[in-house]
């Protein structure tokens, strides 16, 4: 069975019928799509990164229990100087929170399209909502850090039409050769431009970024061993997220939860890509073997 279709097939079914919802003005109030993405997150989001012990074993990074414990030690240690960067310093950290995402989704498409059109439409994704939705996404950067950040969100706003260009290149290229792939590129695109900007992330993340490095991760490891893992990683961070809660409930419920999500997500993203990065280049250095 070729789950990568599969997921393909549900992303633009997904993706399309909440572009339609929207252009009918069926929209849900924003508590409700926040705790949609909290639980959507959680559920769908987190598991793909509560792989990483997998991948770390699989190039080398520990061997016995207690190398286990030493590299768990030092994902939650840079996770935790990824956290205490964001708490002091939320404007540089946003920007470098962009910029890593821009580099880490690139590699959705990298195989397919090379690094400039992968990294334009990743680009595409975090620019286009800046472009069409611009207070919503002030206001989510302004929840995130507690501080104005018109200027941050008019910078990549600003890139949004030359990267989009570049992007829907991509999307020519691909139907050449992939039409599947070009459509899910095309309505992703289209989607970050309709959709109000924590709708279309939720969408993103949890039904494409997510799946596709899971369905991944099936193909390169064991099944039961890896969902064995997932569960336990994923609980584990569930009982950290839990516990963070008690630094940010002191705000209003909805502003709690995305800065919750979010800023989970910065402090998990930054270890968690490091490894991918070290899983690809140990893939590419045994293929030219």
């Amino acid at each position: 069975m070729n789950y990568l279709y599969l997921q393909r097939g549900l992303f633009i079914t997904v993706a399309s019928l909440s572009i339609v919802s929207h252009l009918l003005g069926m929209a849900t109030s924003d508590y409700t799509m926040i705790v949609i993405l909290a639980i959507s997150v959680f559920l769908l989001g987190i598991p793909h990164g509560a792989a990483d012990p997998v991948v770390a074993k699989s190039i080398g990074l520990w061997k016995s229990k207690a190398d286990l414990a030493i590299f768990s030690m030092t994902y939650v240690l840079i996770s935790a100087i990824a956290l205490l960067f964001w708490l002091f310093l939320p404007r540089t950290a946003l920007v470098l929170f962009l910029a890593i995402s821009v580099w880490h989704f690139a590699g959705d498409w990298y195989d397919d399209v090379g690094g400039l059109l992968s990294n334009a439409i990743s680009a595409s994704l975090i620019s286009l909502p800046a472009l069409f939705h611009p207070n919503e996404v002030e206001t989510l950067f302004r929840t995130l850090t507690g501080l104005e950040t018109q200027g941050i969100t008019f910078m990549i706003a600003s890139l949004a039409p030359i990267v989009t260009l570049i992007a829907f290149c991509s999307v020519f290229k691909l139907s050449l050769s992939n039409i599947t792939l070009s459509i899910e590129v095309f309505v992703l695109l289209v989607a970050a431009a309709l959709l109000p900007p924590l709708w279309f992330f939720l969408l993103y993340f949890c039904f494409l970024h997510s799946p596709k490095h899971i369905i991944a991760l099936i193909k390169e490891f064991e099944g039961k061993q890896l969902f064995k893992t997932i569960l336990i990683y994923t609980a584990i961070t569930g009982f950290f997220i839990w516990g963070f809660w008690d630094v940010v409930d002191s705000i209003a419920i909805s502003d709690a939860l995305v800065k919750l999500v979010f800023l989970c997500l910065f402090a998990l993203t930054v270890p968690h890509m490091i490894l991918v990065e070290l899983f690809r280049k140990e893939i590419s250095f045994e293929t030219k073997d």
